[in-house]
């Protein structure tokens, strides 16, 4: 009868919305989301907080919506146009993302209720149309004609090497590639003609070791800003530089339509030689970039944590809000009940455990008594609770202060009761009365996420040394 029930069930496709474009910046952890989310629903568990009695979300069909900003993305999910919404929260060279914090708290009803890891690999890449043009005005007899012969892939080809995940579903790695197919030789033969080069910041940071020795060589380097994908910048770019004079002429079988000769006519190509360091999987799935080094970081990758954010309501937080610090701490120690029950394993395809304890992000505005945050931060240091506290951005000149974002890390132990007689709490419980406790008259406090945690982010604290010169 429950296997009826379940088959009889109405089920949805759900539309996850991450920031960026596809197989570029957050695919790879929409990949992830998807990936454990079907396997969660596969062993009985529910996400996007659905009804056990009502739809059921189809992970099998889960539909990806690329947008360009995380505002576009969280919005997205704000106005119902998507169940979920993946945006990153902390980057291992920049650290938190504060424009995703402030937009997430300036869209009450939105809470972060997973953290996905996301890393990608980035290479270099020469506009196929600059190459193209290159080949057709060089001599027939150089090596740069041989490229003219190389075969193009097509989505439809499977290559051995690892890379681009296939199925979210099945567990199946399958990798495609399109463009044309060239060898290590024209690789390097390309890399030594290019000019410039187009990098955003990030790259800057994670590939200054080859950037060096290109600079050495004497390439340029032009700046791009992180929102915006470098691709389409040199492919506006390099159509610009064109050359608008180049005929080809091409016979066919009138039989077959195959072609039996093509010629091009072109003036030798005089303007520079573009190249642009971009994440792997968008050179790799186009067709209009041409990777001549497939492997530009310094070291391995290291992941950027993203949170998966959902609209979130609750009848006894509405009822809270006009409560004491006190039941304000009570109604969300209810929730944190809640979504622990709810999710007290791990599935990532890899690993099926216990969650180590509960990610808790808060935002404190800094006016008044809430100037000062010593209170909590003393209390979580002196229980060893893994924290940080994050300024939102320089408050300068501002007619009011900025405020806190405090990303705190429980364990399960902290949320079981301690004490004696008739004061028994948790940790957990007492830190939360902390934070309301000095701003509750402000309404100054936002619950902005509750994320079970798989593997902690924080590093552990670790009592301080005795100073042995100190009476």
């Amino acid at each position: 009868m429950a296997n009826e029930s379940e088959s009889s069930r109405t089920k949805f496709a759900p539309r996850i919305a991450f920031s960026g474009e596809e197989y570029g910046f957050g695919y790879k952890a929409a990949e992830k989301f998807i990936q454990s989310n079907a396997l969660r629903s596969g062993a009985g568990r529910h996400r996007l907080g659905d009804d056990k009695e009502g739809p059921r979300a189809d992970w099998t069909k889960a539909q990806r919506q690329p947008l360009r900003t995380k505002e576009q993305s969280l919005l997205a999910v704000k106005t119902g146009r998507a169940h979920t919404a993946l945006v990153p929260l902390h980057a291992p060279y920049s650290g938190y993302d504060l424009e995703t914090l402030r937009t997430l708290a300036s869209l009450p009803g939105l809470l972060a209720y997973q953290t996905v890891a996301g890393d990608d690999k980035l290479c270099l890449a020469v506009h196929e149309s600059q190459v193209l043009e290159l080949v057709q005005s060089s001599h027939p007899t150089s090596a740069l004609s041989t490229l003219l012969n190389s075969h193009r892939r097509s989505w439809d080809e499977r290559m051995d090497d690892p890379g681009n995940t296939g199925s979210p579903i099945d567990g199946a790695l399958p990798r495609f590639s399109a463009g044309l197919k060239i060898d290590t030789a024209a690789q390097l033969m390309l890399r030594d003609r290019i000019d410039s080069v187009y990098a955003n910041l990030d790259a800057r940071s994670r590939c200054q070791t080859k950037i060096n020795g290109l600079k050495s060589a004497g390439v340029d380097f032009v700046d791009t800003p992180n929102a915006a994908e470098p691709h389409r910048i040199i492919s506006r770019e390099v159509r610009s530089t064109l050359n608008p004079n180049r005929q080809t002429q091409t016979v066919f079988d009138p039989r077959s339509g195959a072609t039996m000769s093509s010629v091009a006519t072109a003036e030798p190509q005089t303007s520079q030689l573009y190249g642009v360091i971009l994440p792997f999987e968008i050179a790799n799935m186009s067709h209009d970039y041409i990777i001549v080094d497939p492997d530009m970081d310094d070291s391995d990758p290291k992941p950027t944590s993203f949170i998966a954010v959902k609209s979130y309501s609750s009848k006894t937080l509405v009822e809270s809000m006009t409560g004491s610090s006190g039941a304000r701490a009570n109604a969300w120690m209810k929730e944190f009940k809640k979504i622990r029950e709810d999710n007290d394993r791990v599935f990532d395809g890899q690993h099926d455990r216990e969650t180590e304890g509960l990610r808790v992000l808060l935002k404190i505005d800094a006016a008044g008594a809430a100037e000062c945050l010593g209170d909590l931060a003393v209390y979580l240091q002196k229980n060893k609770v893994r924290h940080s506290i994050i300024m939102n951005g320089d408050d300068t000149g501002a007619h009011r202060k900025a405020a806190h974002f405090v990303d705190i890390e429980f364990t399960n132990e902290n949320f079981e009761s301690q004490g004696v007689l008739f004061w028994q709490s948790s940790v957990a419980r007492v830190a939360m009365e902390k934070a309301f406790s000095n701003h509750w008259k402000a309404r100054g406090v936002q619950v902005l996420g509750a994320m079970p945690i798989a593997e902690f982010q924080h590093p552990e604290i670790k009592a301080r040394a005795k100073n042995p010169d100190r009476a």
